[in-house]
């Protein structure tokens, strides 16, 4: 007989005894993956908003649509990323939209100029709200809870048999 952790049923109170054996970055690794397959419904469904709201110009925001997770916790972070090859900057702008921007102009003058002319005031316009997050976050907010449960107890089985496999190709 292995060494190696077997499941028979996959009742919560077996699932507590188990989860309560594992290290604390096992917890972690088996959280995070369980939430981040159970948040593809609202990566989906935001990325599908993001297309059929807004103009051509968001391709960018529609690849930053993800998830990543959260350092030092057992948590996720489902939206545009920023960081790194991900430009999903105006996501937030998209989301809640923005009042009318203008410039003032008036009495400042232009930098390096050589004349003393003020500058002309611009009118930026304003950007109408998407929400394309929120709705994809509300649309999607049953399912997802629903899912997590199943999606733990498939991590955490996942990791018992890479357990299993590790103990046996020791021996």
């Amino acid at each position: 007989m292995s060494d190696g952790i077997q499941i028979k049923t996959t009742g919560f109170k077996e699932l507590d005894e188990l989860f309560a054996k594992l290290k604390d970055s096992q917890k972690q690794s088996a959280w995070r993956s369980a939430l981040r397959v159970s948040a593809k419904p609202i990566v989906e469904s935001a990325k599908q908003n993001v297309l059929s709201r807004t103009k051509s110009k968001s391709k960018k925001l529609y690849k930053s649509i993800g998830v990543r997770p959260i350092n030092r916790q057992s948590g996720i972070q489902i939206g545009a990323r920023t960081a790194g090859k991900f430009k999903g900057h105006i996501g937030n702008i998209l989301e809640s939209g923005t009042k009318i921007r203008a410039t003032r102009g008036g009495g400042k003058k232009r930098r390096g100029a050589t004349r003393s002319a003020p500058l002309k005031s611009a009118n930026r316009g304003k950007v109408k709200a998407t929400h394309w997050f929120s709705d994809a976050v509300r649309d999607n907010e049953k399912i997802v809870n629903d899912s997590i449960s199943n999606n733990f107890t498939n991590s955490v089985i996942k990791m018992v048999e890479r357990y299993n496999r590790k103990a046996s190709a020791k021996r």
